[in-house]
């Protein structure tokens, strides 16, 4: 897709948000299934439980969840340790995917695998999961682009994911994150609540300025009047880093995307089109 990033004046239909509010009225949820839950404890998991939905838009669910409760160490790892030093290791990951689900199935069966069995894991937890993650993705990306070469057809090979996973150690935490999924503590009977990872959005001045150094940019879809009058959509570069807290008071103004790629979010695993753009 060639992208034509320009300036226009902004064309607002006047019933435009009331027939939004009305769909959204008449919309109904599907029914939810029933949670996956648990009381028994897991090193320091006193108990958990997990769902994930359809939603509204898609016909079927593109993401995945993997709940690993007892990580034994692998027959394979290398170097060994002994039995009695294995920590006692949970994960609870969610695998936020879009563009089919093909990205989020194959980050539920291989990246935790990819993780524990790295050489580092667990003296060096934090190079593990990076490396780990890095291996993963690469990788997939190439698994796609195989299929790719060999179909012509990027629908079935564009699948991408978010990650999110807390991984018990021990008596400690770790968050694993990329892209825009979230992990939130709280403490004081759920008094306060806190963030435990960051959202990586092209609104983020630092994720802005990291896409730019690579040659990549931010833009954002506006709805426009062009030379003739009619109203009409235009790609608008943006030229300097947005406010975080960035609002959609305007309906007309897309959110800020990733070019190459397309994204609203500016760091996942897979999305072939991203990171292949020829």
């Amino acid at each position: 897709t060639n992208f034509n990033f320009s300036e226009g004046k902004f064309y607002q239909p006047p019933n435009l948000v009331v027939q939004q509010l009305q769909v959204a009225q008449g919309s109904t949820l599907p029914t939810f299934s029933t949670s996956k839950t648990s009381n028994k404890r897991f090193g320091v998991v006193q108990s958990f439980a997990a769902n994930t939905h359809v939603g509204l838009v898609r016909k079927a669910n593109e993401d995945r969840i993997a709940i690993i409760l007892n990580v034994i160490q692998p027959l394979a790892k290398e170097p060994k340790m002994a039995e009695d030093e294995w920590p006692k290791i949970q994960i609870f990951a969610v695998y936020d995917g879009h563009g089919g689900n093909q990205c989020a199935e194959y980050l539920k069966e291989h990246l935790h695998n990819n993780i524990i069995l790295h050489p580092k894991f667990p003296a060096n937890i934090a190079q593990a999961v990076v490396e780990g993650s890095k291996m993963t993705d690469m990788n997939y990306v190439t698994k796609s682009f195989e299929e790719y070469k060999a179909t012509q057809k990027i629908q079935n090979c564009k699948s991408g994911s978010c990650a999110n996973i807390v991984m018990t150690f021990n008596d400690d935490i770790y968050v694993v994150n990329v892209g825009d999924s979230r992990a939130i503590g709280s403490k004081n009977c759920g008094a306060v609540a806190l963030d435990l990872s960051r959202d990586h959005k092209p609104s983020d001045p630092a994720e802005f300025r990291r896409i730019e150094s690579q040659g990549g940019h931010i833009y954002q879809t506006h709805s426009v009047i062009n030379s003739s009058g009619q109203p009409c959509l235009q790609q608008i570069r943006v030229p300097k880093p947005p406010v975080e807290k960035y609002t959609m008071d305007n309906p007309l103004i897309g959110p800020f995307r990733v070019f190459p790629g397309r994204l609203s979010v500016c760091r996942t695993f897979g999305d072939l089109e991203a990171k292949q753009p020829q």
